[in-house]
């Protein structure tokens, strides 16, 4: 039977997660297990990872494989899995999230009758005491749309969590992610995008997103940490961007969104918390130039977020003497309360 869909699972030290995140794509009917594919990648770990996915690998040998290899962060994990993957479709569940089950055997069922460039599901972000689904608005449920025919509405966020590429579109465009840092999954939901022509959105709610995991990249801590990674992931993504001509419709759109969301998070990380070297906000500075220059609408974003009604962002790139003030009290305002 042809594989329908390949989920990877970069995984790196989540033993304490990976049971519950396998376990779910194993609670599905024997006709959807032999659709799909799950290759867990272990990306060095040095915890029970590799052991807990090779046992189901040797349970479900026709489903599941294991890919261990040395650590080399998230961009790797989802490039080793694409060469080796079969399944038509292809997507991402990161080792401390989950897949509603039924969700996950209805999109196996449907998969075989779909041939568009992607489909969007959407999600539940699950914090340890509530649930929020995220939906996406704009596009007919179930129906394919032709994204050179209209422009597709971007009302939220496009992430990782909503999005299924099709495996021969990311390997015709030589899809890779960035290695050695986080955060790359901004451009696995992005750089596709550019070059999709057809969308089918179905209403199932399948991915299960864990927020609120201390230690987990989106972490405020985390994202202060590896801000520089960030900034790296977003040079590459704007190297992309600004090689590829993009004429289909609803593209500037797209590029602007998803440099613009990044960028906003990238500043809350460099300024927000802690004040960055001089060195750090020169680069910043200049990079943040350069982008303006190529996509004058990239950054209306980071204009826009206010804080307290003020656009603390754009006062510090027009170097405003109010900026370090209102910056300190910022600062001193989110590590009183425990933000950061």
């Amino acid at each position: 039977m042809e594989k329908q869909l390949s989920i990877v699972i970069p995984s790196y030290n989540m033993e304490e997660y990976l049971d519950q995140c396998i376990g779910s794509m194993v609670n599905i009917s024997e006709v959807g297990l032999q659709a799909l594919e799950v290759i867990c990648v272990n990306d060095g770990s040095k915890d029970r990872t590799s052991e807990i996915a090779h046992k189901y690998a040797d349970r479900y040998p026709g489903t599941f494989k294991v890919i261990d290899k040395a650590n080399g962060h998230y961009g790797s994990c989802i490039n080793a899995a694409l060469k080796a993957a079969n399944g038509r479709y292809f997507r991402i569940v990161d080792a401390d999230d989950w897949v509603d089950s039924e969700a996950l055997d209805k999109l196996l069922g449907i998969l075989p009758g779909i041939d568009s460039d992607a489909v969007l599901t959407n999600f539940n972000v699950c914090y340890d005491y509530r649930i929020e689904k995220v939906e996406y608005q704009g596009l007919s449920w179930d129906k394919e749309t032709d994204l050179t025919k209209v422009e597709m509405p971007m009302h939220h966020w496009l992430g990782m969590h909503m999005l299924t590429w099709k495996t021969s579109l990311l390997r015709d465009i030589g899809f890779k992610q960035t290695e050695g840092i986080c955060y790359t999954d901004i451009q696995y939901a992005s750089i596709p995008l550019l070059h999709t022509k057809t969308i089918t959105p179905l209403n199932l709610v399948l991915y299960q997103y864990r927020l609120g995991r201390e230690g987990q990249s989106m972490d405020n801590k985390s994202m202060y940490k590896n801000r520089h990674h960030f900034l790296k992931m977003l040079k590459d993504l704007y190297d992309v961007y600004a090689s590829i001509d993009s004429s289909n419709m609803g593209s500037e759109e797209i590029r602007n969104k998803f440099l613009g969301g990044p960028i906003v998070q990238m500043m809350i990380a460099y300024l927000w918390n802690e004040k960055p070297s001089k060195q750090e906000a020169n680069d910043l500075r200049d990079f943040l130039d350069e982008v303006d220059g190529m996509y004058p609408h990239a950054l209306d974003d980071m204009r826009g977020y206010k804080l307290w009604g003020i656009g603390v962002n754009e006062l510090w790139m027009k170097k405003s003497v109010l900026a370090p003030v209102l910056l300190f009290a910022v600062r001193k305002y989110r590590k009183a309360k425990g933000i950061i």
